[in-house]
């Protein structure tokens, strides 16, 4: 074979080795790099008799990342993740959102905007599976250690069931826009969401965020969104969608995540950051007691001040006094408006099962 052709064979092939990498490898190589910098706030794992060392937070995280890497980067892996996490954990759901939350905000450190692009989405989706695994593997380890149904669980789950449909009643009642969801699917909107925005509810609910993102955000604004979504736990931030007639209206985004009909939905706040709304008072503002804040707890959980007097074990004549000093506080005049103030500022809602 001529020397020339031997020569250009070489070349090719040496090229083919200086091709640049896709988009997972570039990541994957980059965690790699930094490994030892990607770490967990380790004291929000407890466990059960296991010792919290860093050799076993080390395992965690590489267990976690492995998974991520798999194929790569696919969402099914995330729930072989979540039931190994439920079997070496009782984790709430509290704490398995801040461990989402905490790791991923590690994970992108260091990304470019092409990068965090490619990878906000399958993160929100591995999430999402690795909670679906942790929910299934915890209920089948529940169901092995009990063996029947006592009256006392068929009253809570009916007592359940009266509570999800009080919050409801609140929630569709609430004067701010708001979202539930389902591993990004919408479950249901209130009417807020059809009055500040356009959208009816038949429009919406069914629709995956991700994809609704790209139509109703402005561009500049989606990588952002992308980003604190797939963080998943508890937050709150500033950004601009556009309503159905194509207006643009800034909105502070709150989410937190609840337990409702026996599932983890995250409920979204969408606050126009409009002057007919005015800003919320910030909980160091507004100062409220102990006492208070459980009472506010209660109340946007949707009970009614007999419930909360039954559930405090205080009189309702005190309930209803401390509502009043909880309105003026909060500067509002309805259980609605005390409500949202609850879901957007009260840590204690965070992580609410709704019963």
């Amino acid at each position: 074979m001529p020397v020339a052709k031997l020569k250009r064979i070489d070349e090719t092939a040496a090229s083919l080795y200086r091709l640049p990498m896709n988009i997972s490898d570039q990541i994957g190589a980059l965690w790699a790099a930094h490994e030892e910098e990607i770490g967990l706030v380790w004291y929000l794992l407890p466990n059960q008799g296991q010792p919290q060392t860093a050799e076993t937070a080390t395992h965690l995280q590489q267990q976690i990342i492995g998974h991520l890497l798999m194929t790569p980067f696919a969402a099914h892996a995330g729930r072989l993740v979540g039931e190994q996490l439920a079997q070496q954990f009782r984790l709430s759901l509290e704490k398995l959102g801040y461990l989402q939350q905490l790791l991923a905000e590690q994970l992108f450190l260091g990304l470019d905007e092409a990068q965090t692009t490619w990878l906000a989405p399958r993160l929100t989706a591995f999430w999402a599976e690795m909670t679906v695994g942790y929910g299934y593997k915890l209920r089948k380890l529940y169901l092995a250690e009990q063996t029947d149904m006592s009256e006392k669980l068929l009253a809570d789950l009916q007592q359940a069931a009266e509570g999800e449909q009080q919050f409801m009643a609140l929630f569709n009642a609430t004067y701010s826009p708001v979202v539930l969801h389902e591993y990004g699917r919408i479950l249901t909107i209130n009417q807020a969401v059809t009055h500040v925005f356009g959208y009816t509810a038949e429009e919406l609910i069914g629709q995956q965020i991700q994809e609704l993102t790209r139509t109703l955000v402005p561009a500049a604004e989606q990588a952002t969104i992308q980003q604190h979504s797939a963080a998943g736990g508890s937050y709150t931030y500033q950004t601009k969608c556009f309503s159905k007639a194509g207006t643009e209206i800034p909105i502070e985004v709150t989410a937190s995540q609840i337990v409702y009909e026996g599932r983890p939905v995250r409920l979204i706040v969408l606050r126009p950051l409009t002057p007919a709304f005015k800003p919320l008072l910030g909980p160091e503002e507004v100062n409220l007691t102990p006492r208070q804040q459980e009472i506010l707890r209660l109340l946007a959980m949707g009970k009614t001040d007999q419930e909360i007097a039954d559930a405090l074990h205080i009189g309702l004549t005190t309930v209803k006094h401390h509502n009043q000093e909880i309105f003026t506080k909060l500067q509002v005049t309805a259980r609605t408006a005390a409500a949202v103030w609850a879901w957007q500022k009260l840590d204690s809602f965070t992580s609410l099962t709704i019963s």
